[in-house]
């Protein structure tokens, strides 16, 4: 939700009456949500990389996040030469509105019920008694 109003904090500068502090920090906020939401982007694709394939699961959607952020840029840009930027603020906080409501109620979906932590006990490989191997104590007696 910070995310929205800081996008809507951008009006009076698209209008042309917005105050220096005003801007400044509906900027500030603006990039620290995106930072966070950068982070939280970044943090899912590790949770969901798998151990096996992790060297693409996690740096592709990365990639392409990443791609489609510069793209969006470039448009947002021309879009605003066209259209003119109240207009484009308009879209901005509509998007930034539908993905406060979209983004979590995906996360509760999805990230609900995560897999086993390699490394648990769940997930070690059984010893040849079918017992979890056990890892040798350097503290232990001799």
């Amino acid at each position: 939700m910070a995310g929205v109003g800081s996008v809507a904090g951008l009006f009076p500068l698209a209008l042309g009456a917005g105050s220096t502090v005003v801007v400044v920090c509906a900027i500030a906020v603006l990039y620290v949500v995106y930072s966070a939401k950068l982070t939280w982007i970044a943090t899912v694709c590790m949770d969901l990389a798998r151990p096996t394939s992790a060297a693409t699961d996690y740096p592709v959607p990365m990639s392409i996040e990443g791609t489609f952020v510069t793209a969006v840029h470039s448009a947002g840009l021309a879009l605003a030469a066209a259209i003119g930027f109240p207009w484009l603020l308009t879209v901005a906080l509509t998007m930034a509105v539908v993905g406060a409501v979209v983004a979590p109620t995906w996360a509760r979906k999805t990230l609900a019920s995560p897999g086993p932590v390699v490394g648990t006990p769940a997930t070690q490989a059984p010893s040849p008694q079918g017992a979890p191997a056990e890892v040798p104590s350097s503290h232990g007696s001799p």
